[in-house]
């Protein structure tokens, strides 16, 4: 086994937690001004207590995309790995990223199901209506599907599953989707509910809109516009394939034409001099990628007045980490930004937070695809989709149901977890089974 798979237990990642935090106020009183250190302070300080959260509990991160069940089963591998750090005294927070365009993710929008008669070994069904229309639109911006929509999407997978199995499944998301405002937030409760159902839930959650802006108001703001030059003119000597590092005239932050479209605003600095350090007052040239409104303002007009703000990827990681938001980060496997951010921020003498992830190869559940049982010309490929878990949460639970997760879950926690941890499950549902509870 090479260093990269040697399996991490959540002792060792809080260890590690526990040895950055010892360094963490030593790096940034090496590194940074004292008014600056003081902004920090005070930004970790008023986030946490506003979340409700300890200044001095050890917080690990993991975050998602509004995916409801949508996402293969990885979002519930990182719940596991964070509950299995709860036993260690870790606080895991959850983020969503409500404010993520829709188009940026497929699993946002369409639901990947295994199918053993498909030359790609899966069918993908559009959930989000209108998403090709609005592909600068945030998730948030998007309605819920109507039940016709639903269960239009949805009809395929009644000769996969049954119709007990699938009819379950689209009264529970319907549920969500006809009590909720927006596609994301419907999502979110969907998610939250199944977790909660399988002993997976997060305390402590929150949107990419309400913590980024959280921490601009903060004084996260202040202490962004300081280092924003030197971030970028470190980050392009650590270029990573697929990362688009910003220009420096370009603002660390998004905006958000919530009074319109719910278009995402591209912000850059106006008179942008290189010889000037930004400030709380540089003007700032907004412009929606859906509808073209404009407009001019400054950091110091957008905290006043309580607009939104998401940090751009690269700034967002080095938030939650440097200015102390969370200790550790749980991702998906797959954060390119990381690789970016981490040798950006140890270059220039600041702390950055210990990640792990689980290890996806071989997917992280063992279980039979209901959809996959009585075979097919391309039974052989939609099994191997399966296996690599490359395929919906929502076949996991149509195949296995929340009971026997909650069971494995309980005995997996209970054994200790680390990022190898497999989940075997040796039973399929019957097709006239209850997969989800109301």
């Amino acid at each position: 086994m090479t260093k990269e798979t040697q399996p991490i237990s959540t002792q060792e990642f809080t260890d590690k937690i526990s040895l950055h935090r010892e360094s963490l106020e030593e790096k940034i009183y090496n590194s940074l001004p004292p008014k600056i250190i003081e902004l920090i302070k005070r930004t970790r300080n008023k986030t946490r207590q506003t979340l409700g959260i300890n200044p001095e509990n050890f917080v690990v991160i993991l975050g998602e995309q509004t995916y409801g069940l949508n996402e293969c089963p990885k979002v519930i591998g990182k719940r596991i790995f964070a509950k299995g750090l709860e036993k260690h005294g870790i606080q895991p927070i959850e983020l969503f990223a409500v404010y993520d365009i829709a188009s940026s993710e497929g699993a946002i929008y369409r639901m990947q199901i295994p199918h053993p008669n498909s030359p790609d070994g899966f069918i993908s069904l559009n959930i989000l209506k209108g998403w090709e229309q609005k592909k600068n639109v945030a998730t948030v911006g998007f309605r819920p599907p109507t039940l016709e929509e639903l269960s239009k999407a949805l009809s395929t997978i009644t000769s996969l599953y049954g119709k007990p199995k699938s009819d379950n499944l689209k009264e529970y998301l319907g549920k969500f989707y006809l009590t909720q405002s927006n596609y994301a937030n419907a999502n979110i409760e969907i998610l939250r509910e199944f977790l909660r159902q399988i002993g997976l839930q997060i305390a402590t959650w929150a949107s990419d809109g309400v913590l980024d802006t959280l921490i601009a108001k903060n004084g996260g703001m202040e202490v962004m516009l300081y280092l924003w030059p030197k971030l970028i003119e470190e980050a392009k000597k650590h270029f990573v394939d697929g990362v688009r590092i910003p220009e420096i005239q370009e603002a660390p932050f998004f905006l958000y034409h919530l009074e319109g479209c719910y278009g995402r605003m591209l912000t850059k600095f106006t008179n942008f001099d290189s010889n000037k350090e930004l400030q709380i007052d540089s003007q700032v040239f907004s412009k929606c990628l859906h509808c073209g409104f404009s407009e001019t303002t400054t950091p110091q007009e957008i905290i006043e007045s309580g607009r939104i703000i998401t940090w751009r990827a690269i700034p967002r990681v080095i938030a939650y980490s440097t200015l102390g938001i969370a200790d550790g980060h749980i991702t998906g496997g797959g954060s390119r930004y990381n690789k970016v951010a981490k040798p950006t921020i140890e270059r220039l003498g600041l702390p950055y937070f210990p990640i792990t992830n689980m290890n996806l190869d071989g997917g992280i559940f063992v279980y039979e695809s209901s959809a996959c049982k009585k075979g097919g010309k391309y039974k052989e490929k939609s099994d191997q989709l399966v296996k690599e878990g490359k395929v919906a949460m929502a076949d996991l639970i149509l195949s296995i149901g929340v009971r026997q997760l909650r069971e494995v879950v309980e005995e997996t926690l209970n054994n200790g977890v680390t990022t190898n941890t497999k989940l075997v499950f040796e039973r399929t549902l019957p097709k006239n089974s209850q997969i989800i509870e109301f």
